[in-house]
């Protein structure tokens, strides 16, 4: 099997946002645009991606007219996807990519996007932590891994994006505070497709959201022993 791993292509940052309900913001790297809002729901569990069509200035850094810029990809064919979803509506700067929803009697994730696409993540055995999904690009099936080796999940919560060969085409890495500011970090390690940035923060952040519940949820049952 193929285990190579590409050169870094893009990062994104990506930070968590808690109040009365959590929340995270993608951000550039130098953390100063926000390309992406993701929300969650103290309801159902569900993730939702949003993605803003121009770089919204990030409040708690100093914005520059250069790092907003930075970090855009395509703007003018996303400026037309918008268009044709809105219809004649008025413009808005807020594009949902998408909403991924957890089911309760099961781990299945089932993602459905925007396009009118949709796919669903599942587990390949009931005791692993890998989730696998149809990424509908040409990339095909692709799957998060646990980037610890073979005690995975239990030494490390950073992931990796692994295609039907083995190679690694991205890699979430969670922040501490020695590095990245604290952030947690997306990074690409192919180049970039289109909308395929949009494939993998959706699918990590509910692989992560997902993992989130899951460990609260087993905190509380031992809790309440």
């Amino acid at each position: 099997m193929n285990n190579t791993v590409g050169y870094p292509v893009r990062q994104v940052h990506v930070i968590k946002r808690e109040s009365w309900t959590l929340s995270y913001k993608i951000t550039t790297p130098d953390e100063t645009s926000i390309l992406y809002t993701v929300q969650t729901s103290n309801g159902h569990p569900e993730v939702t991606v949003i993605r803003h069509l121009t770089p919204v200035p990030n409040n708690s850094q100093q914005a520059s007219s250069t790092s907003r810029l930075s970090g855009q990809f395509s703007l003018s064919s996303l400026l037309r996807a918008h268009s044709q979803q809105q219809g004649d509506s008025q413009y808005s700067n807020d594009y949902v990519v998408g909403t991924a929803r957890f089911h309760s009697l099961s781990s299945k994730i089932d993602v459905n996007l925007s396009t009118n696409h949709a796919f669903q993540m599942k587990r390949p055995d009931p005791f692993s932590s890998t989730r696998r999904f149809e990424s509908l690009t040409p990339l095909g099936t692709l799957e998060w891994r646990s980037d610890g080796g073979a005690l995975g999940s239990l030494i490390t919560s950073n992931l990796k994006l692994v295609d039907g060969t083995g190679r690694t085409v991205a890699k979430y890495e969670k922040g501490s505070g020695l590095v990245s500011r604290g952030s947690s970090t997306i990074t690409m390690l192919v180049p970039e497709l289109d909308g395929f940035l949009d494939i993998v923060i959706m699918s990590c952040m509910a692989t992560i959201e997902y993992r989130r519940v899951e460990n609260k949820a087993a905190s509380e049952a031992v809790g309440g022993v």
